[in-house]
């Protein structure tokens, strides 16, 4: 799930604030026990994780590439986390759940909003210098979660292919004058995306998992390209090397 995804599971598990925790399950090896009792100060999300926030306890759920959630329902798969509050009961599964405390250093890793290309706090400064400082290909660079927090392999393709970038391409190979815009193209897409999930419609590509670029004709190319290997598309005549 990448960021525009966990900004509408947060925004859908709003309905839990101010909800008190009647109890806890599931398989997560966390000290769940810990939020009985409590209540839910807030939910929201930060890059690709959901915070229910709990007093000084916070659960962070990350969906991975296969999570998924029900509000009072359930599936037919291993419960990762029930808690049943007051009101409503959520349930999560094929996910990540940790219970952290104020002063973990996990949740000060994960807790950065200045690093959340959808935040109002995002840093395009600290962005724009990474790209000028590294080596890195930019489909590399794109997905660091450090740098671009929320930005996954979809909107990768999608902002190289609507910038002009091939995906191979050093990021500090960039011109000063081409940092910007891919910047911005990276959150611009990020909020289209986020703004089509509201409103419950689907976000139309123009690269990713297509055979012909919509620009040239072309074929699109396919590799797994990065240190991650993730699948990549692009248009060798619109994304020169």
């Amino acid at each position: 799930m990448e960021g525009p995804g966990a900004h509408r599971v947060a925004d859908d598990l709003a309905r839990f604030a101010g909800q008190r925790v009647e109890s806890v399950g599931g398989t997560a090896d966390q000290p769940l026990d810990r939020l009985a009792g409590r209540t839910v100060d807030g939910v929201r999300a930060v890059k690709k994780r959901v915070f229910l926030d709990a007093g000084d306890h916070h659960v962070v759920v990350h969906f991975l590439m296969y999570g998924s959630y029900r509000v009072n329902e359930s599936r037919d798969l291993e419960e990762r986390l029930e808690l049943v509050c007051e009101s409503d009961t959520l349930t999560v599964y094929s996910c990540s759940v940790k219970v952290l405390a104020d002063g973990d250093p996990d949740l000060e890793a994960y807790d950065r909003p200045e690093e959340d290309v959808l935040s109002p706090q995002f840093d395009r400064e600290a962005a724009l210098a990474a790209l000028a400082d590294r080596d890195d290909p930019l489909v590399d660079v794109l997905l660091d979660q450090s740098v671009f927090g929320g930005v996954g392999n979809r909107i990768k393709n999608e902002v190289l292919w609507q910038q002009g970038r091939h995906p191979e391409t050093p990021a500090a190979e960039l011109s000063p004058d081409a940092r910007e815009p891919l910047v911005a193209a990276a959150v611009r897409w990020t909020r289209a995306w986020y703004e089509h999930k509201r409103r419950g419609e689907s976000m139309p590509h123009e690269v990713y998992r297509h055979d012909t670029c919509s620009t040239c004709g072309g074929d699109i190319r396919t590799a797994d390209l990065g240190a991650t290997d993730r699948v990549t598309y692009w248009c060798p005549a619109c994304q020169p090397r």
